[in-house]
């Protein structure tokens, strides 16, 4: 900042004390330039370089430094970048809402089930909600299979407390029935990945006591060779879906099918599907860190006899997992207990 005096006709003394003082001011104007850039006990002591202070506007640059207002070189514009953030981040939803009612009135959204149009997309139209049984009443405390009538809280079905199974805790979001059977083969076999969102707003609406204690999302995972002919697992998907819901770390690689094994709906028998599953699963020396000590929380589409998923908590209890939840989509009700395992 440059000081300039002018002065009309005066004495010769009173002018040579003029020019002295503002080479004195500008001596200490070099002075303290040399000084804010050189040294870092100065620095610290006012915050920032010189070069980085507003020339003519010291209090504004203070309050720009507390509200976190990075403050550029004074040859370069000052950015606000809070009011910036605040700007753009308006602006931005304002074109998003657009363009979703432009999509909206081009593409109405339809109804998972029976593609009806209805008013917001990834959910049910009022007639197929109504016809979807979700399974939010009294069950089994561990298996989750369906009273009819209210026993009490921690009671066992005679399944479970004939053979306690090797998870600890299983839940289902709704009954696998004529109603719910075609979105989740929509899901499994036709490409509808556009599924998944809905159907994880479901998992984590059901599965909420779950996952409280859950430290880490494991999908049940499909052998190379079928993942191959199917390009995608639905369980990654979903897992994938739930992880970002809830914020809670998924593991792909944790639990790996060690075996290639005919398909499940091929088996006559729960007995059958049992022997199919057993060592068809293991937890890779590389990753049992991961679940060592943790509670994992498996997720599957849909849960049939419990062979699957009892085949899975048991690899990854060997691996040291302190607990092992199973939480499903969807899950057969059939009408004796002894199927259900």
């Amino acid at each position: 900042m440059r000081v300039e005096f002018r002065a009309g006709p005066m004495h010769g003394e009173r002018s040579e004390d003029i020019q002295r003082g503002i080479r004195t001011v500008e001596q200490q104007r070099v002075f303290e330039s040399t000084l804010y850039r050189f040294d870092p006990l100065c620095q610290s002591k006012h915050g920032f370089p010189l070069e980085e202070r507003v020339a003519g506007d010291a209090p504004g640059a203070r309050a720009m430094k507390r509200e976190n207002v990075s403050v550029e070189n004074s040859g370069r514009p000052v950015a606000h970048f809070v009011r910036l953030e605040q700007m753009n981040s308006g602006m931005e939803r304002l074109i998003r809402g657009g363009v979703k009612r432009a999509l909206d009135l081009l593409f109405p959204p339809q109804c998972i089930a029976c593609r009806a149009h209805i008013w917001d997309e990834g959910s049910l139209c009022s007639a197929c909600w109504q016809k979807i049984r979700f399974l939010d009443g009294p069950g089994c405390a561990c298996c989750g299979l369906p009273f009819a009538l209210d026993p009490g809280a921690g009671t066992l079905c005679a399944t479970c407390h004939a053979s306690p199974p090797a998870f600890d805790k299983a839940r289902a979001v709704m009954r696998y029935d004529e109603q719910s059977r075609g979105p989740i083969l929509a899901l499994k076999h036709a490409d509808r990945l556009d599924l998944t969102p809905a159907f994880g707003r479901w998992l984590r609406r059901g599965g909420r006591d779950l996952l409280a204690d859950t430290d880490i999302i494991v999908p049940v995972p499909l052998h190379a060779r079928r993942l191959w002919s199917r390009r995608y697992n639905q369980s990654a998907e979903l897992s994938r879906a739930l992880g970002r819901l809830t914020g809670k770390p998924v593991n792909f690689e944790v639990l790996i099918r060690a075996r290639h094994t005919p398909s499940q709906g091929e088996m006559p028998s729960p007995r059958a599907r049992r022997r199919n599953m057993q060592g068809a699963f293991r937890v890779p020396d590389g990753h049992k860190s991961a679940v060592t000590g943790r509670n994992a929380l498996l997720v599957d589409d849909v849960l049939t006899t419990g062979a699957t998923v009892e085949a899975c908590a048991r690899a990854l209890k060997r691996a040291g997992a302190a607990k092992v939840f199973v939480l499903a989509l969807a899950r057969v009700v059939r009408p004796l207990a002894s199927d259900i395992i």
